[in-house]
């Protein structure tokens, strides 16, 4: 069944998947113009551009992934602005710049995903301060720096993702502390240190990714607090041994990966790749 047959026979459709619909395009996408969807895939729909976001800019939707849809640039993110959006997928839109993130500036946005999004700075973590955002993820945002995330400190986030941020410091860290964060992902940012743990000291996290940051030891993990944590993985991180581990609570943990640390005794907790 085509677009134009879908959108006629399924009116009261309102949640629509077609990421890696290679064949769908602009054209296509207008047929749907008149439905009224709440959520709309469109991830690795690598043929539709912006005009096809011109297409559908008076849907009211929810939800909207455009992960992997190289084509879409700060001119499509502009025709976004009239939708009440609460959660945007804008993974791999490697042309999204600092300039079409401010377009979503008004946006009711509670997640918001830019992995991979390389030409967004600070400048563009200034647009994001304003959002009463919940979750966001900036991994592989190579141009951030501790100066961006100090315009997010005051962001009411729960859980962030600064994967492969080279440029994060334990002083970026710093920045974290009045976050109500639950969740932290800082796999490769190879500058942290055991000092940037003690600004992680008064959350209360569930879940921890420090893969691949081998500076952090068993001193850095003293400072948190692991009576909370369900998911941890240090993998890669030669200076942490079965001393911090064993001060994980039991029974807690409910995924925790360890591999290539310095952890080396077995425990009877369950060991996992991730």
């Amino acid at each position: 069944m085509g677009l134009s047959a879908a959108a006629s026979r399924l009116p009261l459709l309102r949640h629509l998947d077609l990421q890696c619909a290679h064949y769908i395009t602009d054209t296509g996408l207008s047929h749907i113009s008149k439905l009224r969807l709440d959520k709309l895939n469109l991830s690795s729909c690598r043929l539709i551009t912006d005009y096809g976001l011109a297409c559908i800019q008076n849907l009211p939707l929810n939800a909207l992934g455009l992960g992997g849809m190289e084509a879409i640039s700060d001119t499509g993110l502009a025709m976004l602005r009239s939708m009440p959006l609460e959660s945007l997928d804008l993974d791999g839109c490697v042309r999204v710049t600092d300039v079409g993130i401010a377009y979503l500036a008004p946006l009711p946005l509670k997640h918001l995903s830019v992995r991979g999004c390389k030409l967004i700075t600070d400048a563009g973590l200034v647009r994001i301060s304003h959002m009463k955002l919940e979750t966001l993820d900036l991994t592989a945002c190579g141009k951030i720096t501790d100066a961006g995330l100090a315009r997010l400190a005051a962001m009411p986030l729960c859980d962030l993702g600064l994967n492969a941020c080279y440029g994060i410091t334990d002083a970026g860290l710093a920045h974290l502390a009045s976050m109500p964060l639950s969740a932290l992902r800082l796999v490769a940012c190879s500058q942290l240190t055991d000092a940037g743990m003690i600004h992680l000291a008064p959350h209360r996290l569930q879940e921890l990714f420090i893969t691949q940051c081998n500076q952090i030891s068993d001193v850095g993990m003293a400072h948190l607090f692991l009576g909370s944590m369900r998911v941890l993985c240090i993998e890669g991180c030669s200076e942490i041994t079965n001393a911090a581990l064993a001060r994980i609570p039991d029974h807690s943990m409910e995924y925790l990966n360890c591999m290539d640390s310095g952890v080396t005794i077995q425990t009877d907790r369950r060991v996992l790749k991730r």
